[in-house]
């Protein structure tokens, strides 16, 4: 569904953002 794929979304900017730094943007890397 749309919520889960949001909610999967935010979790993994989540997990980008605890490696990668803090202003980079993650989604520009998929």
């Amino acid at each position: 569904s749309l919520v889960e794929s949001t909610s999967l979304r935010k979790a993994i900017e989540t997990v980008y953002a605890a490696y990668l730094p803090k202003n980079t943007h993650p989604f520009l890397y998929l």
